[in-house]
């Protein structure tokens, strides 16, 4: 029953979902029931042909009639084919579309949604679900949904032709559906935990493939390979046993299917012979029956099968549906005006969903004309500091203002343009080493340079073979940490924002380049507000102001 709740329950949504598709969807359903009842009328046909042969020795007209059947059927099958055809190509677009759709959906939503959202969902499951989960939704709505339909309809018409061709050998056969049903009920409520394990399963897999590769070189320099392949084995060794378990289990019900079925053709070989000995039915019709019972085989498997997958692609759906169905962050704000840059913030908490506060009572300024560092141990909560400054999070209590103009009320394209970050890990996207720099800003190309220049990417550039033309990125030309802060920094100042906040943005640069972009801040910070976050002592010595941070409090400021 909860299964069968929960996989209703889902199509419901995915219903809501399809919107204005559900018209074409029924069509086609529509469509290819019809072309299964043609179907499976073709059987009756031929037992009546073969009863009016056999009942008239006129073989010229028989001659006759046959050709007139036979073309008959010759017309169903090309209707049938055709319409089936058709159906199964208009699914198979809709599914496409509806997965195009579904991936623009999702890819807009993982924009709007809230951080803390996102990062609830570790990346590998995450991207587990725009590829493997997405294409498990295409193939429920392409083939599986119906699929289960079409021969669910096919087990219906056989069954509603059994008892036309002859109710008594009908309800013998009948006698062992509640069999089957019974059966296959116990089974799938005892399979639906180990499908769900191995859903599970599936994404702690991906979830550490993903790791393995953002974090090989750390694996080699630490010699960790050993642990590491024993923790993907145990995984892949639980993956595998809850697979083995689930498909088992679901596996059983072909067989039973299958079993009872043949049961079933035996009893009625042995009741038809005794009620054609005793003229209770023709020969025709008892051929017919033969194939019915015989058919009735083929959709009942292949229905127990195609449910199975159903369950799995439910699994999927549910799973694409969350980050559909994820509440998008609000900014309410609407006010506007030219930012100065000054940042308060007044009695600020904060605290990470269902867990412990880790900002208490934050109360801190800062403003233009001076560079502020925020250093503390690790886990003092400067980061966290940051992600509330741009937004990233929300606290729990307290307010934020720039120019004593609360966040929430200043319009969000306001507070784009004023707010900055280069932050430890900075983003670079494929793309030139010019596009990284100049992203979302209208920097000229003098202007680029001159930055590119000041924080010292223009000295490893030169020694490209393509120059600031050279494509980097993950797949593609590789920059060390250093490097990438550097565009960071530079694309940062190109955008000129009035608060400009630094989360260890200058670690691992050498000392003299370190200066030089130390001297470019102290020139940018006359009229901008500068923040980094630092532990380098040598770096905090040449700040303005310094204002320390232990255990979520402001110590000193």
């Amino acid at each position: 029953m909860g299964m069968n709740s929960s996989i209703s329950d889902s199509f419901v949504r995915l219903g809501n979902y399809v919107g204005d598709q559900r018209r074409t969807i029924r069509k086609c359903i529509l469509t290819s029931l019809f072309a299964t009842v043609l179907l499976y009328l073709i059987p009756y046909i031929c037992g009546a042909l073969l009863n009016d042969i056999v009942e008239d020795g006129d073989r010229t007209d028989n001659i006759h009639f046959i050709v007139d059947v036979c073309t008959i059927i010759i017309l169903m099958v090309i209707i049938w084919y055709i319409a089936t055809t058709e159906s199964k190509r208009k699914m198979a677009l809709i599914s496409l579309e509806i997965g195009k759709r579904m991936r623009v959906d999702m890819n807009d939503k993982m924009l709007k949604a809230p951080i803390t959202f996102i990062e609830s969902i570790p990346s590998g499951d995450l991207s587990s679900r725009f590829t493997y989960d997405l294409k498990m939704v295409t193939k429920l709505i392409s083939a599986d949904y119906n699929g289960f339909v079409v021969h669910l309809t096919m087990i219906v018409a056989v069954i509603i032709m059994m008892f036309v061709t002859s109710p008594l050998l009908a309800l013998v056969n009948m006698l062992l559906i509640p069999i089957v049903y019974l059966a296959v009920r116990r089974l799938t409520k005892q399979s639906e935990k180990d499908f769900a394990v191995q859903k599970e399963m599936v994404s702690s897999l991906n979830m550490q493939m993903a790791e393995i590769v953002a974090t090989h070189r750390t694996i080699k320099a630490e010699n960790l390979e050993k642990e590491v392949l024993e923790n993907f084995e145990s995984t892949n060794k639980e993956f595998s046993e809850s697979f083995i378990k689930a498909r088992s289990l679901s596996g059983i019900i072909g067989p039973i299917v299958g079993v009872t079925v043949n049961t079933g053709y035996l009893v009625t070989v042995v009741v038809g012979a005794i009620m054609m000995i005793y003229g209770m039915l023709d020969v025709g019709m008892f051929m017919t029956f033969m194939i019915y019972v015989r058919t009735l085989t083929t959709p009942i498997n292949t229905a127990a099968t195609v449910y199975n997958n159903i369950r799995d692609d439910i699994m999927s759906l549910d799973r694409v549906l969350e980050i559909l169905e994820a509440p998008e962050e609000v900014h309410p704000g609407f006010r506007k005006f030219d930012v100065r840059g000054r940042l308060t913030m007044e009695d600020v908490c904060f605290s990470y969903p269902d867990g412990a506060e880790v900002l208490h009572s934050i109360s801190l300024e800062v403003g233009p004309g001076e560079i502020t560092a925020i250093t503390g141990p690790t886990g003092s909560g400067k980061t966290t500091v940051a992600n509330l400054i741009m937004g990233f999070y929300k606290p729990s209590s307290g307010m934020i203002r720039i120019d004593d103009v609360d966040m929430n009320e200043i319009d969000i394209s306001v507070l784009s343009a004023s707010l900055s970050a280069v932050l430890q890990d900075p983003w670079i996207f494929e793309g030139t080493i010019r596009e990284n720099i100049v992203y979302n800003s209208n920097a000229s190309e003098e202007r680029m340079l001159e930055f590119s220049k000041a924080v010292g990417i223009d000295g490893f550039v030169s020694k490209l073979p393509n120059g600031y033309d050279t494509v980097i990125g993950e797949e593609m030309h590789r920059l060390p940490l250093s490097q990438k802060r550097r565009i960071a920094l530079a694309r940062a100042i190109l955008r000129d924002p009035k608060i400009l906040i630094l989360d260890e943005a200058v670690a691992g640069i050498d000392p003299i380049s370190g200066q030089t972009i130390l001297d470019l801040l102290k020139d940018y910070s006359r009229k901008h507000a500068v923040v980094i976050i630092t532990h380098n002592q040598a770096l905090i010595d040449q700040m303005d102001r310094v204002i320390r941070f232990d255990d979520g409090k402001v110590v000193s400021a």
